[in-house]
């Protein structure tokens, strides 16, 4: 799908907000132009908008002779559907005028985009004094581990390397999901289980596995071996690649309820903390982990289960996830490693390389102006969805 299309589907959503130079009635007249022009042939040359600054008359960076403003996107072959990534490099190409050179790379870390604004890597230090070659990223969360790596960037030049500009206007969360068809299946059974409450999990009130697929029946060999992930002593509890909660444990078939989550990065997505909760909560959860986010999707669509993940995003947008309950975040016994209660919101920000100031003040001014609501994200992604 052409970004135009994207563009007049997400305009809808988001003519809240513009940059300096964009005043009311240019967004009437872009509105217009859209509305008018996106059932036509597209192509990846044309604009979106008719008086776009020309493709000939955009700007480079003065850097090194002139580079493209670098826009490093997280989610890799999904910025299509990245709306803040997509807004902004139309905005950025067509209204302010610049060269916008995007990544197209795997879905990364936040840990590696920070590296990336900053020009190097963690293993070659010396580098990061010269020239970057992406300037921004959305959706940056700064979690301990990320906050962590960030301080490390900035310590290697006065004044740092990176600027943590802007909130994207929304929270994000993360944890256990389950899929509306289970939500609704469950609650119009006899027993009218409610299974986005963790009190619907307890072992000892409620049998929650009458509504979710044997662990057995999932394929064991596209599961991450519980070696890689778990202390030795923790993979000596597991079977057939899944970490079994204590109250399902020794009970045979059918007595678990399969819960996945996908290696991120190279680590095993939030398993502590699902974990935790099993053990705290008596919830009968069989924990597997998926090589990749793409195969978590696959089984998450191919079986009914459990699945741990976050939000906003993509994925499984077309299966209507709603995350389970907790009892209320309680930030102290997270920081001794107690994961039981519910997660923390985490505000998404906007980060970028410290140099766009002297480069692009424009761009920095638009960046800062760009706010969205979580509604207007999942709405956006929806649609963008549907459109395909």
């Amino acid at each position: 799908m052409h970004f135009c299309s994207l563009f007049a589907i997400f305009f809808a959503h988001i003519a809240s907000y513009a940059s300096a130079q964009v005043d009311d009635a240019l967004w009437s007249q872009v509105w217009a132009d859209w509305s008018s022009s996106i059932s036509q042939d597209e192509n990846w040359n044309r604009s979106c908008l008719s008086d776009a600054v020309p493709i000939g008359e955009r700007r480079w960076l003065p850097s090194a002779g002139g580079i493209p403003l670098g826009l490093w996107n997280l989610y890799g072959s999904k910025m299509e559907l990245d709306t803040p990534s997509t807004i902004f490099q139309i905005l950025a190409e067509e209204i302010l005028g610049y060269h916008v050179g995007s990544s197209v790379q795997d879905v990364g870390t936040a840990a590696e985009a920070l590296w990336t604004l900053a020009g190097c890597s963690p293993s070659d230090t010396e580098s990061c004094h010269g020239q970057t070659n992406f300037h921004i990223t959305f959706g940056v969360t700064f979690s301990s581990n990320v906050s962590a790596e960030y301080d490390r960037v900035q310590r290697l030049q006065m004044g740092g390397l990176l600027e943590n500009l802007a909130s994207m206007g929304y929270l994000t969360r993360a944890g256990i999901y389950v899929t509306e068809a289970l939500l609704q299946s469950a609650e119009s059974s006899t027993s009218r289980s409610l299974l986005d409450d963790y009190r619907s999990y307890d072992a000892r009130y409620h049998q929650p596995q009458s509504f979710f697929d044997d662990v057995e029946s999932i394929d064991s060999s596209q599961l991450v071996p519980c070696a890689d992930w778990l202390t030795p002593g923790q993979a000596a509890l597991c079977e057939n690649n899944w970490w079994k909660a204590p109250t399902c444990r020794f009970k045979g078939n059918g007595s678990c309820v399969p819960c996945l989550t996908a290696t991120v990065g190279r680590s095993a997505y939030r398993v502590a903390e699902v974990m935790d909760k099993a053990v705290a909560h008596t919830m009968p959860l069989a924990l597997g982990v998926t090589r990749s986010v793409k195969d978590l999707h696959d089984l998450v669509a191919a079986h009914r289960t459990l699945f741990v993940f976050w939000e906003p995003d993509v994925t499984f947008l077309q299966l209507h996830p709603r995350r389970i309950s907790f009892p209320k975040h309680n930030p102290l016994q997270w920081l001794r490693g107690d994961y039981s209660t519910d997660s923390q919101a985490e505000d998404p920000r906007i980060v970028v390389s410290s140099d766009l100031m002297m480069h692009a003040p424009d761009v920095r001014e638009m960046l800062l102006k760009m706010k969205w609501s979580l509604s207007d994200i999942d709405a956006m992604m929806q649609d963008g969805v549907e459109a395909k």
